[in-house]
This record gives structure tokens, C-alpha cells and sequence, in this order.
């Protein structure tokens, strides 16, 4: 009788085994629902995406970023009343179908930080764009500064360096889209070069927003 087995403590150790090993294989066994597809990150750092199936993780190492609809959405756009050439009040309205084709880039890559269009801004700042870029691999990052209608091309750079003042996380530059070129705006170029912005940015979409007539692009491009 004394060389039996504490069935108790034996018991309790099966119990806590089972439960460490469930909840390991829930770390690693991953189901990805059609049309989606996740992220995954080790120690912080992306290192590749899971597509639809059943996937596999490195429990600990490996954990889910972003979890990505890739499936078409539909964007309603508001209706908006504008007045034709001829003096015609039309009410003009759309439907958009978009689609992310890249979940890595959906998640990670940094664009237009803090831009602003047609009286919205971009929803990351340099902050938030800055991180998911180096949470990808990222380490600089070039983003292009809107000239708004009657400020010099220096005054929008100096506007971008204060909206990357304390935040920024990774290396950055700029090139510059001129909006509204002037003799003053023309002779501001070659100091941009001097400055560290080698490239320039005239939009041809955009109409009435950004948009520049063929004049502006000559001027500038000669």
C-alpha cells in the first residue's frame, strides 16, 4: 500500500499537460475563412501572409498582425448637387468597387501620411504610418507635400516637417507637388534641390483639386 501512486496529483498533472498542450495547438492551428487573408508577424517584424486554408503558426515566435478583408467592397458615395456650364442644377452620385490585391501592403506600407483632399485628411499620421512600417521591415519613407494655392513650395515643406515633428519613427524625405506655380514658385525649384528634395509632383487626376493645366507642367518641366 505505501508504493501506490498519489492518483490525485497524477490526475492534476494530466489535467494541467492537456490544457498547455490545447492552448498551444490554438496558437499554431490558424483557420482562414475564405476571402481573407492574415498577417503574420515575428517578434514584431512581418514575415509572411496566410491565404485561406488551414495555416500554421510557431507558437510564442509567430502571432496574427492584420486580418485583411480581400473580398470587393462597395463604397456608396454621397449624392452632390453642382452647376453645369450652362447654368444647370445636376445632382450627380456613385457607387465605387474597390479591393485590396496586397494584404502585406494593405497593412504595412506607408502612403500620404496626414494628406489632405477635398476637405478629409489620410487616417494615419507619421506616427501611425511610421510604425507599420518598421513593424514591416520599412526603414524610409518618402512622402509628397501639397503646396496649397498661394504658399511658396518652402512654406509646404516646412508645414510636412511640422506634421512629422515627433512623430516620425523611421528616416524620411519629401518630393514636392506644386499646385500653383508662379514666377516666385518657378524660381524656388533649384533651392529645393539645395534643400534635399530632388523631385517634383504635378498631378494630371484630380480635377479642381490637385489637378495642373499642360501650361503649369511646360513651365515646370523646362
Amino acid at each position: 500500500m505505501e508504493n501506490l501512486p498519489d492518483l490525485g496529483s497524477t490526475a492534476v498533472t494530466a489535467v494541467v499537460i492537456l490544457v498547455f498542450a490545447a492552448i498551444l495547438i490554438i496558437m499554431m492551428v490558424k483557420s482562414i475563412p475564405q476571402g481573407e487573408e492574415w498577417t503574420v508577424e515575428r517578434f514584431g517584424r512581418y514575415t509572411r501572409t496566410l491565404r485561406p486554408g488551414l495555416r500554421f503558426l510557431i507558437p510564442v515566435m509567430d502571432k496574427v498582425g492584420t486580418k485583411i478583408n480581400m473580398m470587393e467592397t462597395v463604397l456608396d458615395i454621397p449624392s452632390q448637387e453642382v452647376i453645369t456650364r450652362d447654368n444647370a442644377m445636376v445632382s450627380a452620385d456613385a457607387v465605387a468597387f474597390y479591393q485590396v490585391v496586397d494584404a502585406s501592403k494593405a497593412a504595412y506600407e506607408v502612403r500620404n501620411l496626414d494628406m489632405p483632399f477635398g476637405g478629409t485628411f489620410s487616417s494615419d499620421d507619421f506616427f501611425t504610418g511610421h510604425q507599420a512600417a518598421a513593424f514591416g521591415g520599412t526603414t524610409s519613407h518618402i512622402d509628397f507635400v501639397i503646396q496649397n494655392k498661394g504658399h511658396s513650395l518652402h512654406q509646404a515643406v516646412d508645414e510636412w516637417h511640422a506634421k512629422a515633428q515627433g512623430k516620425a519613427a523611421i528616416d524620411y524625405g519629401f518630393h514636392v507637388a506644386i499646385t500653383d506655380l508662379t514666377e516666385d514658385v518657378l524660381a524656388e525649384i533649384p533651392s529645393l534641390v539645395q534643400a534635399g528634395i530632388p523631385s517634383l509632383k504635378l498631378f494630371m487626376a484630380y480635377k479642381g483639386v490637385l489637378q495642373v493645366d499642360d501650361t503649369t507642367l511646360f513651365r515646370t518641366m523646362q
